[in-house]
């Protein structure tokens, strides 16, 4: 997320108001949760709770990454529509 500097760091984060895309579909709805810079799970946005960073993104695609061959942790990338 080029929007973060690296002194902007949040414990638990939430990417809301998007299209997740899913191995097996895409879904609308949904919060990918990001803990401690890993991908943490998937939760309904009223779910969050008031410890969670909350950042909407606008309508836009999430597409979890899983970790590469090389042990890189998991990441998440915000595309265009």
């Amino acid at each position: 997320m080029d929007h973060l500097t690296n002194a902007q760091r949040y414990d638990r984060l939430a990417l809301t108001g998007g299209r997740l895309i899913l191995p097996d579909r895409i879904t609308a709805g949904k919060a990918l949760v990001v803990e401690d810079g890993q991908i943490a799970g998937i939760a309904a946005p009223d779910e969050l709770g008031t410890g969670t960073e909350v950042f909407d993104v606008g309508g836009r695609y999430i597409a979890p990454r899983a970790p590469s061959k090389s042990g890189d942790a998991d990441e998440c990338e915000c595309g265009g529509d």
